[in-house]
């Protein structure tokens, strides 16, 4: 029996982030205009009827903010945060439609006039070399391998094949090397050790011991 495949999950944004009031407004308007006869959005919830009243209430506060006048920054962003709360279910509804429609998600979605959340890529953990507070203190670290301990090594001249050493054999992806010279570059790398085979060595990274 084939497993099942999973649908993919379309995540709508109003794209807001580090916008100016006006530009909220403008995007807001740009959003309603976009889904105003849209067939992809027959039903929009909440009316964009009522969406364009919020928008217009937080114009005519941006343009009293504009003054300058004692009191009249607090109106405007409160007027702003009051537009945003309206227009959160409507990306809720977006989602909906996208998400019901697999094919086309991403377009749907596009169409309003939102934004489409791009999906978290987290890298893999690697090597890593990093100095610490603590003069001749170096912080090496690796992507833990269950039931594996991690060689690591140390030169201060890589072109030389006999200049690395050995100076952990650890149980642990992370060791503190200490007593390092102040101002010396050191060159480390680390090769992972499984059932007593170890396997390549990693990039070599550098640093000057603090």
């Amino acid at each position: 029996m084939s497993a099942l495949k999973k649908n993919k999950k379309f995540v709508a944004v109003l794209g807001f982030t580090h916008l100016t009031p006006l530009q909220i407004t403008e995007k807001a308007e740009l959003i309603v205009t976009k889904m105003s006869g849209n067939a992809n959005f027959p039903t929009p919830a909440p009316a964009l009827a009522s969406i364009t009243a919020v928008i217009n209430t937080a114009k005519q506060a941006i343009a009293t903010a504009s003054t300058k006048n004692k009191g009249t920054a607090a109106p405007m962003h409160e007027a702003i945060q009051a537009l945003e709360a309206e227009m959160r279910p409507l990306v809720g509804y977006v989602e909906s439609i996208a998400n019901a429609n697999q094919a086309n998600g991403t377009s749907i979605i596009q169409s309003s006039g939102m934004d489409v959340k791009k999906p978290a890529s987290r890298k893999p953990k690697t090597f890593s070399v990093k100095a610490e507070n603590s003069p001749g203190s170096v912080l090496l670290n690796t992507k833990a391998v269950p039931r594996s301990s991690y060689n690591y090594q140390v030169t201060i001249d890589p072109t030389l094949v006999t200049g690395w050493t050995t100076i952990a054999i650890s149980n642990t992806a992370k060791y503190l090397r200490t007593g390092l010279i102040s101002g010396t570059r050191y060159f480390f790398r680390v090769a992972i050790v499984t059932k007593n085979v170890q396997g390549d060595w990693s990039p070599v990274l550098n640093v000057v011991a603090p």
